[in-house]
């Protein structure tokens, strides 16, 4: 459910009347006068900026009876359609606090996709439920539970401004995931495991953690248990850990692969023309030909360039868009150039 705030167009229908009771108010701003209008329609009270509910939707009224609702999509109903929703209950202002405030967009930003129709639901259910409506369905949820979101929304409403806040899930906010560990004991460990465990002598994970054991001991702080060692190593990047450990060789496969070359990407490759990056650009040229006049179009240019040095080995430039033929044109123009291939 997205809620979008809007104003009021001019040009609304003959049957929108103003409120009794209210009556414009007029204000000077630079030599003009504008006017802010409290409408109804159905006895539904429209202020300047509004915003409503319409079957199980958020809409907010643009112009006429001209409604815009999740994705900036404007539809048209007739009048008495909408106030055939506004006497049934399917159309009904919405909380004059709604989605106002840094912390209430702060709590939408964080949440997702999925709590975001998982909220949905629950706030149709609630709703109903205050309404003293029935479900369509007969009871979807557990008696406790629906006492316990409406619990939510009135809590959430009251601090908010909004009761929709306190239908989201916070799944992702459950369980303690701070270490308990203290300060030196974190330190601790990791000096161990860059010093004692990632060396060349290849320890095993108990001895490294058993040599802990004992400095925790010595010091008189908190041992972090086997498997919270076990864990934290797991944690390590794997090719730091494996080259420290086993040398370059067997790190070699773990190696963090590089696509592509920007200007902060470091130097990769152990000797020139070892890798080599073909990039493919469409130039912002258009070609003309000499004899005809005939526009030829843009080219692409295709070029090879070794990973190490940097250096351009090959380039070649063709109408064709980028395809396996680019690439075995850049290579045979770098076996050309270079007598021998990446």
């Amino acid at each position: 459910m997205m809620s979008i705030t809007v104003r009021l167009m001019c040009g609304l229908a003959a049957s929108i009347k103003a409120t009794p009771g209210v009556g414009p108010l007029k204000e000077a701003n630079a030599g003009t006068r504008r006017r802010r209008i409290s409408l109804a329609i159905a006895g539904i009270p429209l202020p300047a900026d509004w915003r409503c509910t319409c079957v199980s939707s958020c809409w907010g009224i643009v112009s006429r009876v001209s409604l815009r609702g999740e994705g900036c999509a404007v539809s048209e109903i007739p009048l008495e359609t909408f106030e055939a929703f506004a006497k049934d209950g399917r159309a009904a202002p919405m909380e004059p606090g709604f989605f106002a405030g840094a912390e209430t967009s702060n709590v939408l930003a964080a949440a997702s996709e999925d709590d975001l129709r998982v909220a949905n639901q629950r706030f149709g259910i609630v709703r109903r439920h205050l309404n003293g409506e029935l479900s369509p369905d007969g009871p979807s949820v557990a008696e406790r539970t629906l006492r316990l979101w409406a619990a939510r929304y009135r809590e959430a409403k009251a601090q908010h401004g909004s009761g929709y806040l306190g239908l989201i899930p916070q799944t992702s906010q459950r369980g303690n995931r701070g270490s308990e560990l203290p300060e030196e004991s974190r330190t601790l460990l990791n000096h161990f495991i860059e010093h004692d465990y990632e060396t060349f002598k290849q320890k095993s994970k108990f001895v490294a953690w058993a040599a802990l054991l004992h400095a925790s001991e010595e010091k008189g702080i908190m041992a972090p248990s086997y498997a919270t060692f076990c864990l934290a190593t797991r944690r390590r990047p794997v090719f730091e850990s494996i080259l420290k450990r086993k040398g370059r060789r067997a790190a070699y496969t773990h190696e963090l692969f590089i696509w592509e070359l920007d200007p902060t990407t470091p130097r990769h490759g152990d000797r020139p023309l070892e890798i080599g990056h073909i990039d493919h650009t469409e130039l912002d040229v258009e070609l003309v030909c000499s004899h005809t006049g005939r526009v030829l179009g843009r080219p692409w240019m295709t070029l090879l360039t070794d990973a190490f040095s940097r250096r351009c080995l090959a380039l070649c430039l063709a109408y064709d868009p980028p395809s396996y033929r680019s690439c075995m044109m850049i290579l045979r123009e770098c076996v050309r150039r270079k007598g021998r291939c990446i």
